[in-house]
């Protein structure tokens, strides 16, 4: 039987690829960086490091990582306070309901950073419902390496084998699989092509995780 369901944060929690989509080539352009258009599209669901790993090594970069992290999600962080109606994905506290009234462990666990998922989470006034969030800034590798998952089911002592993930990413898919768990593919979002065929069961809407299925996932 499932004891605790994870969550992924971008796609998931919040619709932040059109958000993302918006700011970050805007700011990589402010820096003199023009990217293709399927940047966004092939590095979704994994670190930030991974991404300017590789905008690094492309554009002969000579500024350190941290220094482009930092800088680039300062100015997303700003972007999203400025935003005034922010939304959690449509079903979302109702999921979180059912699972917090069954007594189900709920966990964060993202390639973003912990900054940005504070932010978002206190914008949304979601907090109190992840006890446990793990980001960026706790774990060495990104999706679809399974140590985010990982850490998440030791933080809330339970076995990976216990654990559901719901994911809206290839990656993220992936790395909820190479640490044994069950996984929902969410494909809600219209403009997501990512392939989610290794996940356990597909949903268009969170509406559809309803508390039979989770006992029969």
């Amino acid at each position: 039987m499932i004891k605790a369901v994870i969550f992924d944060f971008d796609g998931v929690i919040i619709d932040s690829e059109p958000l993302n989509d918006l700011h970050f080539p805007k700011y990589l352009k402010k820096i003199g960086i023009n990217v293709p258009p399927d940047f966004l599209e092939k590095f979704k669901g994994t670190s930030s490091k991974t991404q300017w790993t590789h905008l690094i090594e492309k554009y002969k970069l000579t500024k350190p990582m941290d220094k482009l992290i930092l800088e680039s999600s300062a100015s997303y962080l700003e972007y999203i306070k400025s935003i005034p109606d922010l939304k959690p994905i449509k079903g979302l506290i109702e999921l979180l309901e059912i699972l917090t009234e069954n007594k189900i462990k709920i966990a964060l666990a993202s390639s973003a950073s912990k900054k940005r998922i504070f932010v978002v989470l206190d914008k949304l006034k979601i907090a109190n419902y992840f006890p446990i969030t793990i980001g960026a800034d706790d774990i060495t590798h990104g999706k679809p390496n399974p140590e985010v998952f990982l850490l998440a089911a030791k933080k809330m002592s339970v076995f990976p084998s216990d654990c559901l993930v719901i994911e809206d990413s290839t990656n993220g898919v992936l790395a909820a699989k190479n640490a044994g768990m069950k996984c929902i593919g969410f494909a809600d979002l219209p403009y997501n092509k990512q392939d989610l065929s290794d996940a356990d069961i597909i949903v268009k809407s969170l509406n559809q995780i309803n508390w039979n299925l989770i006992l029969t996932i």
